[in-house]
């Protein structure tokens, strides 16, 4: 990928929760179930637009696997798959996915 190129950000979730985060610049997939939100990683990863970051909301996260998330055995470095909470997330959801993935980093948890 060309270093002087502008990446932009994309945000895969229902309409109603993600549709705010327009006015910042993120460009918006609309989705609700797995099968939607599979067409759209698809549709991001083979566009021709550059994305540095992808977020899904958690809801949907939940429903993809790994391999589905990580774009098959060729992925790219780019773009990276951030999970945001939506309405069904849990209060310490952001804590308890920064704990496993530091479980797998360093090789215990570190935040007791």
């Amino acid at each position: 990928m060309p270093t002087n190129t502008s990446l932009n950000i994309a945000v895969i979730g229902p309409t109603e929760l993600v549709s705010g985060l327009q006015a910042i610049g993120f460009i918006m997939f609309p989705a609700t179930d797995r099968a939607s939100a599979i067409t759209q990683l698809t549709q991001i990863r083979s566009s021709d637009t550059p994305y540095a970051c992808v977020c899904i909301t958690e809801q949907l996260v939940n429903t993809l696997t790994h391999e589905e998330l990580a774009g098959g055995k060729d992925a790219a470095s780019l773009p990276v798959i951030l999970t945001i909470p939506d309405l069904h997330s849990g209060k310490d959801a952001g804590l308890d996915k920064l704990r496993e993935l530091t479980k797998r980093a360093v090789g215990s948890d570190i935040f007791g």
